[in-house]
């Protein structure tokens, strides 16, 4: 019946929509280090504590015009955004795998469930890669050997398609990383994009890559070319401090100063306040000019941020401000979002953008 019949779609919409709830949360905490359980959704402008009334994905959002029902404080419209997007990419997966996928109605149901776990990590991702200029390891690994496992499970890949999709996906980011940093002398590709290619490359196959490099690649210069010319800084204005690749020892010799119980200036710095870690992993961003994405309406202040499912205020965060992040070029854009918005294209219409690409070159060797 969840398969086949009109009921079907209603559970997914509302199955999407209250994942994307829990998308915000991780967006949120996970780059302040930051428990997903614990506390619950408040609002950190007055404390109240949202009432589940006023936490329902998306309808509560409108019906309180984006604001705290108490204090009036401003959330940031990236909640109802990525609500919006786990509720119709949930739909997406249904149809996708679900209605239209081949198959017993057991393997289709588990299909959608993989694939919108899939296009849930990209949201994730993008958005924390806009917010801060890290990929955080602590996704990207789960995430690449369930999907990959998930993939040969259910019969869509080879094993030695998926496990060649994730190992050129990180090769080839990890050459380019290299080659660039030789050259220059600095660092310019982040190996967290690498990490986030293994990923796309694992779920989808070898074959898949050079599409998705093809569309991440086109999708950023779309975007980040006029915002460079219009002298639109993409540089992240939070800054990272959940988990990364480093250990505790590693961390406290890169920023001796970070530890809020020594540093006076951190106990005054609502921004460091409640921080652990305030060490940026650079091997995790990306500072190149090729391709961007910015989000302005998704900053918001550690002070004030909303620490559950709902929603924070906003906050016009300044890049130069934040520890980590200032020393990156100020035509620095993130690629994640784009890798993660072509591994979700790709996803649904790769099998058809390949066929007419291949269409057309037949056409052409025709006339040649």
């Amino acid at each position: 019946m969840l398969v086949s019949s009109p009921f079907g779609v209603v559970v997914a919409a509302l199955w999407g929509a209250l994942w994307g709830s829990f998308l915000n949360v991780v967006i949120e905490r996970l780059p302040r280090g930051e428990s997903l359980v614990r506390p619950g959704s408040h609002c950190m402008s007055c404390g109240k504590a949202v009432a589940i009334y006023d936490n329902v994905p998306i309808l509560s959002y409108v019906l309180l015009r984006g604001r705290c029902r108490h204090c009036g404080a401003g959330y940031s419209p990236r909640y109802l955004l990525v609500e919006l997007l786990g509720l119709g990419l949930s739909l997406a997966c249904y149809y996708h795998a679900a209605r239209t996928g081949t198959g017993p109605v057991s393997v289709r149901f588990a299909g959608f469930l993989v694939e919108f776990f899939f296009v849930g990590g990209m949201i994730a991702i993008a958005f924390i890669d806009i917010r801060t200029m890290i990929i955080p390891s602590v996704i990207t690994y789960p995430l690449v050997i369930f999907l990959s496992a998930a993939a040969i499970g259910l019969g869509r890949l080879a094993w030695f398609d998926s496990l060649a999709g994730a190992s050129a996906g990180f090769l080839f980011v990890f050459g380019v990383a290299e080659t660039y940093r030789l050259l220059r002398g600095h660092e310019g590709l982040g190996l967290g994009d690498g990490k986030l290619l293994a990923v796309i490359g694992g779920f989808l196959g070898w074959k898949a890559l050079p599409l998705v490099l093809f569309l991440g690649s086109l999708q950023g210069l779309i975007v980040a070319v006029p915002m460079l010319l219009l002298g639109r800084s993409l540089v992240g204005k939070h800054e990272y401090r959940g988990l990364t690749d480093g250990t505790d020892e590693e961390d406290s010799e890169a920023d001796p100063e970070a530890d809020p119980e020594t540093d006076p200036e951190t106990e005054r710095d609502p921004d460091l306040a409640d921080g652990v870690g305030v060490r940026t992993k650079k091997s995790d961003t990306l500072n190149q000019t090729v391709s961007s994405n910015g989000d302005e309406s998704a900053t918001v202040s550690s002070e004030n941020a909303d620490q559950g499912p709902g929603m924070s205020p906003e906050d016009p965060a300044s890049a130069e401000s934040v520890p980590g992040l200032e020393d990156l070029r100020p035509d620095a854009v993130p690629f994640g979002p784009f890798l993660a918005l072509a591994g979700v294209e790709t996803l649904f219409f790769g099998k058809e953008i390949i066929s007419r690409v291949s269409a057309i070159f037949d056409q052409l060797a025709v006339l040649l």
